[in-house]
């Protein structure tokens, strides 16, 4: 159970799955939040549909690292974040706009 800064009690795995659910490129979510005013996640590549996508998009390196590289991938996964945020509440949606990307 995540309870926010404001005392707001959320799932996590409500949370996770709904990231996961956005996107196949999305292969793994771990949401952080408790004791801090927002949410935040770690979102992993799926490696078949990194592959995939690398295909479809004529990427050399089909490998999860090299296509979290990819701009377009950022802006794949970051629509998917945008996807799972409206079908959130406020309280469990993610700041978005504060990633790293190694």
């Amino acid at each position: 159970m995540i309870i926010n800064a404001a005392g707001k009690n959320m799932s996590p795995v409500n949370i996770e799955s709904a990231l996961k659910g956005a996107s196949p490129l999305i292969g793994q979510a771990c949401c952080v939040g408790d004791g801090r005013p927002y949410n935040i996640a770690l979102l992993v590549l799926d490696p078949d549909a990194a592959a995939a996508f690398a295909a479809e998009h004529g990427l050399p390196d089909a490998s999860a690292h090299a296509v979290a590289q990819d701009p377009r991938a950022q802006a794949a996964v970051a629509k998917a974040v945008e996807n799972a945020n409206s079908r959130l509440s406020r309280v469990e949606s993610l700041l978005q706009n504060a990633c790293r990307r190694d």
